[in-house]
C-alpha cells in the first residue's frame, strides 16, 4: 500500500488523484477478501450445531412429563453443565451450570405437580426427561 503513495505518477510527471486509486483498490479488494473468508473451512463444532436440531424441545414432545410453564425451548450441554433456554433466557438444570454461567434455576417457569396432594407441598414436575435430553447432547 505504501507504494501507491510513493511510486504512482501520471504520464506528465504530476501526482494522480490517490483517492481514486485507493477506491479502486477497495472495490477490487473487498470482494476478493470476502471470497477468501467464505472459502475457509467451517469448524466441526459449528457444523454439528447447525445440522443437529435435536436440542429443541417442546411440550408436545414430552406430554405430562413437560416440567415447564413455557411450551418450548432448547437444551444445551457444555462440559458438565446442562441448561434450558427459552426466548433468550437460560435456566440451569444442574448446579454446575449455575456455578459456571450464573444462570438461575428454572423456578420462575417450573410447573407445579398436577396432583393436588403433591402440589400443596410445593412439589414440581421433575426435570429428569429434559436433563436426559441435555446430557445426550454431550455425547
Amino acid at each position: 500500500m505504501y507504494f501507491l503513495n510513493k511510486k504512482v505518477k501520471s504520464k506528465d510527471g504530476s501526482q494522480p488523484n490517490i483517492f481514486k486509486l485507493w477506491g479502486l483498490l477497495g472495490i477490487i479488494g473487498a470482494p476478493i477478501s470476502l471470497c477468501l473468508v467464505l472459502l475457509l473451512p467451517i469448524p466441526e463444532e459449528t457444523k454439528k450445531a447447525e445440522s443437529n436440531k435435536d436440542f429443541f424441545v417442546t411440550k408436545e414432545m414430552y406430554g405430562e412429563k413437560w416440567p415447564f410453564t413455557v411450551d418450548e425451548g432448547a437444551v444445551f450441554c457444555k462440559g458438565n453443565s446442562i441448561y434450558f433456554g427459552h426466548k433468550g433466557k437460560f435456566y440451569a438444570l444442574n448446579g454446575t451450570a449455575k456455578a459456571q454461567f450464573g444462570y438461575p434455576f428454572p423456578d420462575a417457569i417450573w410447573r407445579a405437580d398436577p396432583n393436588p396432594e403433591m402440589a400443596k407441598y410445593g412439589l414440581k414436575i421433575p426435570t429428569t426427561a429434559i436433563d436426559e435430553k441435555a446430557r445426550s447432547l454431550c455425547k
